[in-house]
């Protein structure tokens, strides 16, 4: 218990979070547009990160439980 209390974090910006991932939101058409294959991935997989299949005829999620 006592490493846990001592360990020192450093404070995180949330403010640049944010406005990181506001100005990545906005640009998600043209970035899904303008990029390549493993790009498109890379997206669909942020939105759909649950069991994400793509199998060369299309793209599915698994089916909810």
């Amino acid at each position: 218990m006592g490493k846990l209390a001592s360990s020192i974090q450093a404070p995180v910006d949330f403010d640049g979070l944010l406005n990181t991932g506001l100005q990545n939101l906005m640009n998600l058409e043209r970035l899904y547009k303008n990029g390549d294959i493993v790009k498109k991935r890379e997206i669909i997989g942020s939105i759909y990160p649950e069991n994400l299949t793509i199998d060369g005829f299309g793209v599915r999620t698994a089916p909810a439980e």
